[in-house]
C-alpha cells in the first residue's frame, strides 16, 4: 500500500512539474520573446499584457485540477509532433493579434448595446469601460498555444472539453468576480493607508472619484488605487503557487495545516500590498514623484510579492508536511 501510493504520488508530482514547465514555455513565447524580437508591438501600448496575469494563472490552475481528475493525465511515451504545426499556427495568430492591436490603438470600448456589455453589467455597472473582447481573445489564444504544446507531450481524456471549461470559468472569475473583489480591496487598502499616513503625521488625503475609485496620498503626491494596486494579483499569484505546491505532494500534506497556511498567506499578501502602497506614497512625498511612479511602482510589487511568497513557504512548507506524529495518530484513528 505505501509503496504503490508513493509511486502514484511521484508520477503526479512529475506530471505537475512538466505541466508547469510547458506553461512557462508558453509564457516565454507569448510574453517575453515578442518583447525582445519586436518591441514596437508593445510600445506605446502595454496591452494585452496589462492585468491579464490573473486570467492566465486561474486558467492554468483550473485546467490542472480538471486534468488531475480521475488520474487521466499522463505523458506520452513519445512526443506527438503532429501538433507542432498547430502550435506554430496559434503562435502566429497571436503575433497577428498584436499587430492588430497596434493598428487600432488607442482602443475604443465596446458600445453600451453590445451583448457582452449588457451581460457584464449584471455583475459590474462599469463594464462599459472594460475592453473585454481583447482580454477574451488573448486568453483564448494563450489556451490554444498551451493546448497544442500540451498535446505534443501529454495525453488526457476529454482534453478539449477540459480546456473549454477552464477558459470559460477562469475568464468569468477574473473578469467579473475580480471586479467586485477589486472594489472591496481597493477601498480597504485606501482607508488603511490613509490611517497609516495620518498616524505618521503626514497631510493625508483620501478622495473618491465619480466611479468610486479611491485617490490616496498627501498634499504633494496622490495615487489612484487601480486594479493592480488593490492586491488581487499578489493574492492570485500566491494561491496559484500554493495550490501547485500542495498538488505536487498532496498525499504528504496535512490538510488542516494547509488551510491555516492558505488563509494566513492571503492575509499576509494583503498586508504586503498595503506596505507597498504606503512605501510608494512615502517615496513620492519625500523623494521624487517620478521615481515613485516610474521605478518603484513598476518593480516594487513584483519584488515584494516574490520575497513575501518565498518567506511564507520557507516558514510553513515543512510544517505542512505530515510528520511521524501525524502519521501515527492517523493510523490510530484508522484502526478505531
Amino acid at each position: 500500500m505505501t509503496t504503490s501510493t508513493g509511486t502514484h504520488s511521484d508520477v503526479i508530482k512529475n506530471n505537475i512539474y512538466l505541466y508547469i514547465a510547458l506553461a512557462g514555455l508558453v509564457f516565454v513565447e507569448l510574453y517575453f520573446l515578442p518583447l525582445r524580437v519586436a518591441p514596437e508591438l508593445y510600445f506605446p501600448i502595454s496591452f494585452p499584457h496589462a492585468h491579464l496575469e490573473a486570467h492566465i494563472l486561474l486558467f492554468l490552475t483550473i485546467l490542472l485540477f480538471s486534468l488531475l481528475r480521475k488520474s487521466d493525465f499522463a505523458p506520452r511515451e513519445e512526443p506527438d509532433m503532429r501538433f507542432l504545426p498547430l502550435h506554430l499556427l496559434f503562435c502566429g495568430l497571436f503575433f497577428a493579434f498584436l499587430f492588430y492591436l497596434v493598428k487600432i490603438f488607442p482602443f475604443v470600448s465596446l458600445p453600451d448595446t453590445h451583448p457582452l456589455i449588457v451581460i457584464a453589467r449584471f455583475f459590474n455597472k462599469r463594464a462599459g469601460a472594460l475592453i473585454i473582447r481583447y482580454r477574451a481573445v488573448f486568453l483564448l489564444l494563450f489556451a490554444c498555444c498551451h493546448y497544442s504544446l500540451f498535446s505534443i507531450v501529454f495525453r488526457a481524456k476529454n482534453i478539449v472539453k477540459k480546456y473549454v471549461f477552464s477558459i470559460i470559468l477562469s475568464f468569468f472569475i477574473a473578469e467579473f468576480s475580480g471586479t467586485i473583489l477589486w472594489k472591496l480591496l481597493a477601498k480597504s487598502v485606501a482607508k488603511i493607508n490613509y490611517m497609516l499616513l495620518a498616524l505618521c503625521g503626514l497631510p493625508a488625503k483620501l478622495t473618491f472619484l465619480k466611479e468610486g475609485d479611491p485617490m490616496l496620498g498627501t498634499d504633494s503626491f496622490m495615487v489612484g488605487i487601480a486594479y493592480t494596486c488593490a492586491g488581487l494579483e499578489g493574492i492570485t499569484l500566491f494561491l496559484v503557487i500554493f495550490i501547485f505546491a500542495l498538488l505536487s505532494r498532496w498525499e504528504e500534506i496535512n490538510k488542516r495545516k494547509a488551510v491555516i497556511v492558505g488563509v494566513c498567506g492571503v492575509l499576509i499578501m494583503c498586508l504586503a500590498n498595503i506596505l507597498r502602497i504606503f512605501t510608494l506614497i512615502l517615496v513620492g512625498h519625500f523623494i521624487s514623484p517620478q521615481l515613485a511612479l516610474k521605478a518603484f511602482h513598476t518593480y516594487a510589487g513584483m519584488v515584494l510579492y516574490t520575497i513575501t511568497i518565498v518567506i511564507i513557504f520557507l516558514v510553513s512548507y515543512k510544517w505542512m508536511l505530515i510528520d511521524a506524529g501525524d502519521s501515527k495518530s492517523s493510523k490510530v484513528l484508522d484502526k478505531k
